[in-house]
């Protein structure tokens, strides 16, 4: 083969490979196309032209945030969100149960200072002398304000073992400086208490990794103490993980079907309880505030004509979420099914109507949220025990 030859040969070669990188490279866009669409692609389109022809300076971070944000914003679906990566980290810390941080609830709706609703017993806080209803104002001495309140939070978690100093305003309005240890903490989920009458109050502020086994523990605890009537606070409770909901209505209902979900595709599960339940008369007590499993718990022991419902008429949500974990470690929680009660009845947009309505003064309602309600004050508490008592 002469020179002519072999150079003819291996231009064919490469017009081979170029052929076919061009045809793999229009089958891609094809693929490309079909999978995220055109309006996927536009997507694309536009961050490409930002990148390699916006002539200013900006924050790819910040862009893709708001990217994601802005379209779950756009579903119109107020139990949907995206989380930036710290925040999804946070969350999944909460639902495990366990957190490093000094043992507070805040306030996430007033950016003014960090709002403490209230403290966890044997917490870093309590021990310091924090109480709810005072002010975070400053946080290693960053002051809080709406624009540094984020960056504020994410720095009182930190590391366990590292000290902290807050400025924290009291009530009264005078402000001191707090020297605190963060520590790893275990989420209380449940608490107890033997009440007068041998009535057993049972008080679940989350359905978080751990509720179910808590309250498991608790029931035991009641019932050896000759508890004969029992109360179920979920009051302010927002709800938490379905699985964690299913295991706690099953220590109060007999075998059958508790729980109905359908997906986007409609295909259906259902969760059933067990034969085996505690049988002690039973009253749930809720708010407005009772969202989610919490809701859906009191309406499900309601309709089973299990328990008497006492308090106000719940919000109405029918929806259950899953936070999906994205490329780039943030996540979009986003409601990926609707879930019924056995009878096929949704809460959403309805709620819960209580068996006894009994409202509580705004006044009340702020001292029942940072637990400087005293029970004896406590109008649904005590419409509570009235109803347990006529029924026993």
């Amino acid at each position: 083969m002469d020179k002519k030859e072999r150079r003819n040969r291996i231009l064919d070669i490469l017009g081979v490979f170029a052929g076919g990188a061009l045809v793999g490279m229009i089958w891609m866009l094809v693929m490309a196309v079909i999978i995220i669409g055109q309006d996927g692609l536009s997507l694309l389109q536009a961050k490409d032209a930002i990148e390699h022809r916006f002539v200013g300076e900006y924050d790819r971070e910040a862009q893709m945030d708001a990217m994601l944000e802005a379209m779950v914003d756009s579903l119109g679906d107020e139990w949907s969100y995206y989380m930036t990566e710290e925040e999804f980290q946070a969350s999944r810390t909460r639902s495990q149960g366990r957190y490093v941080g000094i043992g507070i609830t805040i306030n996430r709706e007033q950016k003014d200072g960090i709002h403490i609703d209230s403290v966890s017993s044997d917490g870093p806080a309590q021990a310091a002398g924090v109480q709810a209803g005072e002010i975070i104002r400053s946080v290693a001495g960053e002051s809080v304000t709406p624009e540094t309140w984020q960056a504020c939070v994410e720095a009182i978690k930190g590391e366990a073992g590292n000290s902290l100093t807050l400025e924290v305003q009291g009530e009264d309005g005078s402000l001191r400086q707090v020297e605190l240890v963060r520590e790893s903490i275990q989420s209380r989920l449940v608490s107890t208490q033997m009440l007068p009458d041998q009535i057993g109050l049972l008080s679940i502020t989350r359905f978080s990794q751990g509720a179910s086994e808590q309250l498991r523990q608790g029931l035991e605890e009641l019932t050896q103490a000759g508890a004969q009537g029992l109360i179920l606070d979920l009051r302010y409770n927002p709800g938490g993980q379905v699985d964690e909901m299913a295991a706690v209505l099953d220590q109060f209902l007999p075998e059958g079907p508790i729980f109905i979900s359908r997906d986007a595709k409609g295909r259906e599960k259902v969760k059933n309880a067990d034969a085996d339940c505690i049988q002690l008369p039973l009253v749930v007590l809720v708010n407005r505030e009772s969202y989610s499993a919490a809701e859906f718990t009191a309406a499900m022991l309601q309709e089973s004509g299990r328990a008497t419902v006492v308090g106000v008429q719940t919000y109405g949500k029918g929806y259950a979420q899953q936070s999906l974990k994205l490329l780039n470690d943030s996540a979009i929680h986003i409601s990926t099914s609707c879930y019924y009660l056995p009878s096929g009845r949704s809460l959403a947009g309805t709620g819960l109507t209580p068996d006894v309505v009994r409202p509580l003064s705004q006044e009340d309602e702020k001292r029942l949220l940072i637990g400087a309600l005293p029970q004896e004050e406590d109008a649904q508490l005590q419409a509570a025990l009235s109803a347990l008592l006529d029924g026993m």
